[in-house]
């Protein structure tokens, strides 16, 4: 999720408040950190398209527009007057659009569900992402002679 007015600072000053907080009441922590920057570039449209209908119901008028959006993209590099070669774009949505960023959510909005599964605490913000779990420390047991 996109969160207004938070930085990555933010994000990491919750989380360490918040394993802080079980480690005073005696639990142990496990801490898993996602930087999802190069996620961006691997979005299967066919996939996302596919979400986008299924997962939230778009049909129609707007799934062909998505499908448009998607579709027939190029990228190419101009740089002191020299031009490299056309490179065809099967997957990716654009990083730092308004809709890009959406369309990622969209496309790992299944994430969240499936970490809600596991008990595992969730933290997203844009393509930071954090997991973590707590658990009591165990004790030994003791054998008899």
């Amino acid at each position: 999720m996109f969160c207004h007015f938070h930085s990555t600072e933010t994000a990491v000053t919750k989380i360490y408040n918040h394993l802080l907080f079980v480690a005073d009441g005696g639990q142990m922590s496990a801490l898993c950190l996602l930087d999802l920057t190069a996620a961006f570039d691997n979005v299967d449209h066919t996939l996302l398209l596919d979400r986008l209908a299924y997962q939230f119901g778009l049909h129609e008028n707007v799934l062909l527009w998505f499908q448009s959006y998607l579709s027939d993209r190029i990228f190419q590099v101009v740089y002191g007057g020299n031009t490299s070669h056309i490179v065809v774009i099967f997957c990716s949505v654009p990083q730092r659009s308004v809709l890009g960023l959406r369309l990622f959510i969209l496309y790992t909005a299944d994430i969240a569900d499936n970490i809600d599964k596991h008990d595992v605490n969730f933290h997203a913000c844009a393509n930071d992402s954090q997991l973590y779990i707590h658990c009591d420390h165990c004790k030994k047991a003791s054998t008899a002679a």
